[in-house]
């Protein structure tokens, strides 16, 4: 479940459940785990010694970090909370994700409308062999991997696909 999203000042910006740290985590995890440097392009990872933070499943004490447009983003990881940093226009920030948040499991029942078959559209996805960058609106280009084509009042329409999610974070069903 998404659990906050940072900006990223220039400088140090330090990571933890302390409230005084610029990246917030939930306060079960420690004060202070390390802190993210931005340098108006790129940002570095520095952890705390006795910290275990994995980016991309391997076990850091410092990463350049690539954003999530990047082809291959770092997802970093404290115990079951991820992370990503975000590029939006001139900004960078960092999106995490926590799948024991609290308010996660007192969500509301979700209420849904009858299914209108109308409005069924058959579609083909085709997956690319490599993903095609694409230019984005709120971010300068994206990985697609792959696209869904169907027709709407005889008009050909394809929509592009673009994985953002990491598959090791989704809530299990």
């Amino acid at each position: 479940m998404l659990a906050g999203l940072s900006w990223l000042k220039p400088g140090k910006n330090q990571i933890g459940s302390d409230p005084k740290c610029e990246v917030q985590l939930p306060e079960r995890l420690p004060a202070s785990v390390g802190y993210l440097e931005y340098n108006g392009r790129t940002v570095t990872l520095r952890v705390n010694a006795g910290q275990q933070v994995k980016v991309n499943d391997a076990l850091v004490d410092f990463a350049v970090l690539q954003s999530d447009v990047a082809d291959h983003p770092s997802f970093f990881t404290l115990k079951d909370v991820c992370f990503v940093v975000i590029e939006r226009g001139h900004k960078m920030g960092v999106r995490v994700w926590d799948n024991r948040r609290e308010g996660r499991k007192t969500l509301p029942a979700r209420t849904w409308f009858d299914i209108d078959e109308s409005f069924r559209l058959p579609a083909t996805y085709t997956a690319y062999d490599r993903p095609k960058k694409a230019l984005m609106i709120i971010s300068k280009t994206a990985a697609m991997n792959g696209d869904f084509a169907f027709n709407v009042n005889s008009n050909l329409r394809k929509h592009l696909y673009q994985r953002l999610w990491n598959p090791e974070f989704a809530i299990p069903q």
